[in-house]
């Protein structure tokens, strides 16, 4: 495999694009490949070569972005991190106020389930970029309306030069009319906004509502609960790519607690038709009294969840 990640500058700040950016060998060119790839910023492109083949993206730096390091290891691509970087300090080149202190990231708002009918649950998928080279730890937070309202939130930990992926929602209220009105994604003081549509119940230029696809289907979900505390929780997924003739890269995240936390996820290729199995775990914090609570595993496209049981510490007393 070969993927550029890139550093662009934006209106809010020093942005990366981690692992969007690339060829997977024997799924997007044939292999086995011989020769040169050769990866290139064009205006406000990303360019990969395949001998004749050519492979954009377009990205939203503008002429302001730097290829900032690849991946070409596999290991390397699983822990999404890079196998060379580049010897230049891009982030420096690429931004126009030096010195100047930049917000951890960007936020992209890349996906709702809207317009929807009043009383179904509203979802909003996100990008959130730490582009720092400290680890980011806060509550990523849902926020809607003219009157700001916060509706959902999930704490995140995010590693230096990384991108986490999020899903947040809540079940819209009944309403009679039709309402349009802001949703926003913030995150240690940075933001992003979308406009979203509710259809009110007296609406009747309503459509009726669409069903939602679901590429990446959460098809079983087991885990190795009841454990000890201190004990890792290993949580096994089976992803099943519903599409047909295309292949896909799911991100599954695993969250848990009644405060939402993020502690794992994890990025694997499902191919056209089939199911995988990810993997994804954390070592559960030390207690002294039995205590369930929620486990969920989220897709962009899916979400599961199931109660976990975790026991009381072990005390071992010695004898004098």
């Amino acid at each position: 495999m070969a993927f550029a990640n890139l550093i662009y500058y934006t209106e809010s700040g020093v942005g990366n694009s981690i692992l969007k950016h690339g060829v997977v060998f024997g799924e997007d060119v044939s292999a086995p490949f011989e020769g040169t790839v050769v990866m290139e910023v064009c205006g406000d492109t990303a360019a990969v070569y395949e001998h004749d083949s050519v492979i954009e993206i377009d990205i939203p730096g503008g002429d302001r972005v730097a290829i900032g390091s690849i991946t070409t290891s596999p290991m390397d691509y699983r822990a999404r991190k890079a196998t060379h970087t580049n010897p230049n300090n891009c982030e420096t080149q690429i931004n126009p106020d030096d010195g100047k202190e930049t917000s951890p990231g960007a936020i992209t708002i890349t996906q709702t389930n809207t317009p929807i009918h009043s009383g179904d649950r509203l979802t909003v998928n996100a990008d959130i970029v730490n582009a720092t080279s400290q680890t980011q730890t806060g509550p990523v937070t849902l926020v809607v309306g003219d009157d700001p309202q916060q509706v959902d939130s999930l704490r995140l930990q995010i590693r230096p030069e990384t991108t986490e992926y999020v899903r947040l929602g809540y079940s819209t209220p009944t309403v009679s009319n039709t309402q349009q009105f802001p949703v926003r994604v913030a995150f240690q003081g940075t933001e992003a906004s979308q406009p979203v549509r509710v259809y009110g119940a007296n609406d009747s230029d309503a459509p009726e509502p669409r069903s939602r696809t679901r590429n990446m289907q959460i098809v079983d979900l087991t885990t190795n609960a009841p454990i000890v505390a201190g004990e890792q929780m290993t949580v096994t997924a089976k992803i099943r790519n519903t599409e047909e003739a295309v292949n896909g890269r799911a991100t599954a995240r695993l969250i848990v607690g009644d405060t939402p936390t993020q502690v794992d996820s994890v990025k694997q290729l499902v191919r056209a038709g089939t199911t995988e199995t990810l993997e994804l775990g954390y070592t559960t914090p030390r207690v002294q009294r039995t205590q369930e609570f929620p486990l969920r595993v989220q897709t962009n496209d899916d979400d599961a969840t199931q109660t976990v049981e975790v026991s009381e510490s072990v005390r071992v007393y010695g004898t004098g």
